[in-house]
């Protein structure tokens, strides 16, 4: 999904579950009640999901940034 290799490897490393629901979410664009019912979860819980997932995604992207960063030798 991403030609972005940096956004590829953050979104791998999510967990499975965030994952899915920010796929449905984000790539599929489904509707709140409709990922409710495909994962069999209520709504504060795929909100939850959704609200870590993005948050491991945004700490994933700065790690390897950071990573990266290092790795070429350039100040962060």
């Amino acid at each position: 999904i991403f030609t972005n290799e940096t956004y590829y490897l953050a979104v791998k490393i999510v967990p499975l579950f965030e994952r899915k629901v920010l796929y449905l979410s984000f790539i599929e664009n489904v509707r709140l009640n409709d990922i409710c019912k495909r994962l069999k979860l209520q709504k504060h819980e795929v909100i939850y999901l959704r609200n870590k997932g993005i948050e491991h995604f945004k700490n994933n992207l700065k790690t390897l940034y950071k990573a990266n960063s290092i790795k070429k030798g350039g100040d962060i």
